[in-house]
């Protein structure tokens, strides 16, 4: 029935209120139910046993001066692995996002003076 459970996690959905224990349910790449009653595991191929750990919404990166970085190593593994799951790019009026390699590098080189 998932492909993923998440179980016995602390629970913040991103609204403010306290954290509660939740298991998830994901299937297909999405979260398909949230809630406090256990899951069927028997078909599930990975489950995950949360307990005394937090399980959150993804994270807003909204000023990194990624753009370099998603052009160079586009995985931003750093980012993921402390939960972010958006980042905005082109913070400071700079952008390179939409440049070919060379004028990416001038960019950088000559304006936030990256070697």
């Amino acid at each position: 029935m998932y492909d993923i459970i998440i179980k016995n996690g602390l629970y913040f959905d991103g609204s403010g209120c306290p954290g509660t224990i939740r298991n998830i349910g994901i299937r297909d790449g999405r979260i398909a139910e949230v809630t406090s009653a256990a899951l069927d595991e028997r078909s599930c191929s990975t489950v995950v046993d949360a307990a005394n750990r937090w399980v959150t919404p993804g994270f807003l990166e909204i000023h990194s001066h990624y753009d370099a970085e998603v052009i160079a190593a586009p995985a931003l593994k750093e980012s993921v692995r402390h939960g972010v799951t958006t980042v905005a790019i082109g913070s400071c009026s700079l952008s390179a996002i939409v440049a070919d390699p060379l004028d990416c590098s001038d960019l950088f080189t000559r304006v936030e003076a990256v070697p």
